[in-house]
């Protein structure tokens, strides 16, 4: 089984997955039978690929060979995940100029047809 980040929360196995730092702990009703199910907010869940699969709304990433995914503060409960350096200013992207502004698209020449009257052959076999 593979680690996978928890995304959005997710039921599976009877246990409500939450992301990482979730409010909720203890239990929670389930939206499949409405009992109370254990709540899991580490933000890591174990799964088959064929069960990763079934998840196509964007529930679940998959986390690096390292492991669960870096932390602020430790692994227990309140831990936060890693913003990166206070002093990180994003790249600013540059506007790339499609075409010149005097640009004229090059008219598409037609591809002559035939005759009229033409009567494609059959394909003997």
């Amino acid at each position: 089984m593979a680690k996978y980040k928890v995304v959005r929360p997710i039921e599976h196995n009877n246990k409500l997955y939450l992301p990482a730092g979730g409010a909720t702990t203890g239990t929670a009703k389930s939206a499949s039978h409405g009992g109370d199910i254990p709540v899991d907010n580490s933000g890591i869940i174990d799964l088959t690929e064929q069960e990763a699969e079934k998840f196509k709304n964007g529930q679940v990433e998959p986390v690096a060979r390292g492991g669960s995914p870096p932390t602020k503060g430790g692994t227990g409960k309140g831990a936060q995940a890693d913003p990166g350096p206070a002093d990180f200013v994003p790249t600013p992207i540059k506007q790339i100029e499609t075409k010149p502004a005097d640009f004229v698209p090059t008219p598409i020449k037609q591809i002559d047809p035939g005759p009229a009257d033409f009567v494609p052959t059959p394909i003997k076999q």
